[in-house]
């Protein structure tokens, strides 16, 4: 689970900002809060990000994002971090960008903090949260000839010298623009495994656009993922009856012959590669039995007769196609024992309304005390400002300051009663994050053009 967020100097981050999904006091549907190993310490399950367009909404999960794809991806010599500083600040524009993030891995707590510059990683730095104290893994400083480490009690190399010099050799062959902890992935560091795992397999972030590239596979060879999806699709009106995987030769798939030739030299037995082609079919290559082959979805409706009538994703509505990318993530969330953290930029994309409360309350529903998961999205739909669904602290609100720079609150931060509707005084601005609009003047046609238009018609 995320515990905080702290972003510096990224994109419209200027001073630093803090997201957090740590409960507050409040009493309201109280029971929904996860009692962490580490004293004291609440989690929410749930948080919804609002805010204008061009607040910041978006940059936050870009930053998260930023901050995984180094740590799982890493970068090639000579490429850029991807760090972006702040551009309305003159002083800020040479200065580095942090982040910072702590999360809980099973029992475990950890702070993350590395702080870069589109060319180079400066600081980076993993330490272990106790109840009452901390330790460091390792911590990276700047040195006259490159980085200098220093490896502390949390990475167990304390009367072990063999492991130290380890370390210190991922280390010094970790690049000016990479992460340590990514040269610690591609080294297999086994004492650093439940934090790669955390970024690699636990968070899960899905943009507006995306698509799980596992889909096709999962709903042709797990069963109760099919059921499931099945079960869901029948449950939002949209027609469908069921959906189900069909496999052709990368042969005879309709997709370009570039595209097939870069197929055939990225697909292994081990990876997987998806496309998507020019009609908005997503394909998912796989090696079967030594040769290459491309998975899609289709979906049944029924007939006027009952008889089942195949049809193409891309023929279903955008909302339609945005719950079946959704699926896996909904699936995972209600998984028993599943740690997943899922952050969803523009859950609400296609949707309607409806559709959205009924994704939320379906999690909800399943959360309880013991679990493990959240999930985390932006939205711009205030019908779902509503107290009976969300806890105050489980809003989020994002807006920009006279600088132009993103700041987060809460919707705790306000002194609302239990009993009040958010969502009015909301869209009146009573709680900031949203669009200081003013009516647009249209311009009215010359009264001759005007009657010109009209004859012709």
């Amino acid at each position: 689970m995320i515990i905080r967020l702290t972003i510096e100097n990224f994109l419209s981050f200027g001073k630093p900002a803090e997201f957090s999904t740590q409960a507050t006091r409040e009493l309201h549907h109280r029971a929904r809060t996860f009692q962490s190993p580490i004293s004291g310490l609440r989690l929410l399950p749930i948080t919804a990000i609002y805010g204008p367009n061009a607040s910041g909404k978006s940059n936050l999960f870009k930053a998260l994002k930023l901050v995984r794809d180094l740590v799982i991806n890493g970068t090639r010599p000579g490429e850029s971090t991807g760090a972006q500083p702040f551009r309305l600040d003159r002083a800020r524009m040479g200065q580095p960008s942090r982040f910072e993030i702590e999360f809980l891995v099973g029992d475990r707590a950890f702070a993350y903090r590395f702080v870069a510059t589109s060319q180079e990683v400066i600081e980076e730095s993993l330490w272990e949260l106790r109840v009452a104290s901390k330790q460091l893994f390792f911590s990276r400083q700047p040195g006259a000839e490159g980085s200098t480490y220093e490896f502390g009690p949390a990475s167990g190399t304390a009367g072990d010298e063999k492991e130290r010099q380890f370390l210190e050799f991922v280390g010094k062959g970790t690049r000016n623009n990479q992460l340590f902890l990514h040269e610690a992935l591609d080294r297999g560091v086994k004492q650093l495994k439940p934090v790669l795992d955390w970024f690699g397999r636990t968070l899960v972030l899905i943009c507006p656009r995306s698509s799980f590239q596992s889909l096709e596979v999962n709903l042709h060879e797990r069963q109760e993922f099919k059921d499931f999806c099945n079960r869901a699709v029948r449950r939002i009106d949209a027609g469908i009856e069921s959906l189900d995987t069909e496999f052709v030769s990368l042969a005879s798939a309709a997709l370009p012959e570039e595209i097939k030739d870069m197929l055939r030299k990225q697909v292994t037995e081990t990876q997987n590669v998806f496309v998507r082609a020019s009609d908005g079919q997503r394909y998912n290559a796989v090696m079967r039995e030594g040769e290459i082959h491309v998975a899609k979805i289709v979906s049944y409706h029924l007939g006027s007769e009952g008889q089942k009538v195949r049809f193409e994703i891309p023929e279903e509505s955008d909302g339609t196609q945005r719950f079946i990318d959704l699926l896996p993530a909904f699936h995972d969330l209600g998984v028993s024992g599943s740690e997943k953290v899922i952050f969803v930029d523009e859950l609400d994309r296609s949707f309607h309304t409806k559709l959205t409360q009924t994704f939320i309350e379906s999690y909800l529903a399943a959360w309880h005390d013991k679990s493990r998961t959240q999930l985390l999205f932006t939205t711009h739909d205030a019908t779902l400002l509503d107290q009976d669904l969300f806890r105050r602290d489980e809003v989020a609100l994002v807006e920009k300051n006279d600088e132009g720079e993103t700041e987060l609150k809460s919707l705790s931060d306000y002194q609302v009663r239990s009993d009040k509707r958010l969502m009015k005084d909301y869209l009146l601005g009573r709680y900031g994050a949203v669009p200081r609009t003013q009516t647009l003047r249209l311009r009215r046609l010359p009264a001759a053009v005007a009657a010109q238009g009209a004859a012709a018609d």
